[in-house]
Parts: structure tokens; sequence; C-alpha cells
């Protein structure tokens, strides 16, 4: 289950499969994205034989770069990053996903995780407190 994870329908095939769907409209459009998802947090289990455990929340980061092909060189303080957490539950129907836009930081904050590690603290600064708007 290293690429997946439990989601109610009204997440999966609602909001996060509408972002997914705007993620593939932006690579047509000739950008290049860095894209890490995960869980947080726990709201029980499902499964008979295995236990798996549910997560409370879903989250998502993409980094976009509108030159392909540069990688880490690519990003600058004027990077684009959307970074998303929506509840794992029936709550988001009806909700599109822009509405659960929070910046990078607060998915660090949720998660422990560190993202933009690579590219220079003052521009990982910039990117990370922003909260995208387009």
């Amino acid at each position: 289950m290293s690429n997946m994870m439990p989601q109610v329908p009204e997440v999966n095939r609602g909001v996060w499969g509408d972002l997914e769907e705007y993620c593939r409209e932006l690579v047509q459009q000739g950008k290049e994205l860095y894209i890490i998802a995960g869980p947080v947090g726990s709201k029980g289990s499902i499964g008979k034989k295995e236990m798996i455990a549910v997560p409370a929340k879903t989250w998502k980061v993409i980094v976009v770069l509108d030159r392909p092909g540069l990688g880490v060189l690519g990003i600058t303080a004027n990077t684009r990053a959307i970074a998303v957490s929506m509840p794992n539950d029936a709550s988001v129907k009806g909700s599109g996903w822009k509405s659960f836009r929070v910046s990078v930081r607060q998915v660090e904050r949720d998660t422990g995780l560190n993202f933009l590690s690579n590219v220079p603290p003052q521009v990982q600064q910039v990117i990370e407190s922003k909260v995208d708007s387009q």
C-alpha cells in the first residue's frame, strides 16, 4: 500500500479525483509536476484479515514547474506550490478541491515532514508560506 490509502468515496471520487484531473490538465499544458501525498491522523481501521489504518485527513503537495527538465534548479521563489489538506469523510461532498488549499508549511506542521528541503532556505521559506490562489 505504498501508493494508496483508504478514502471515503466523497474524497476519492470527488475532490481528490478533481484535483488529480487538474494535475493532468497542468501536465497537458506543458508543466512538470512533483507530487507527494499521504495520510495524517487515524479514524480507525478496516479489513478482515489485515487491519488497515483509515486516515482522518488526506493531504497532497504539488510543485508546478513551468519549464520541464530543470528539476530542483527550476524552483524559484515564484514557483507555484499547491497544498491541500482535507478531512477523510463525507463532509467534503459538494466542495471543490480549492476550498481545502493550505500552505505547504501547514502540511508540514500536520505531518512532521519537511518538503522542499533541497532548495535554498530563502526560496523554501517563500514557497512554503504561501497558500495557492490560482
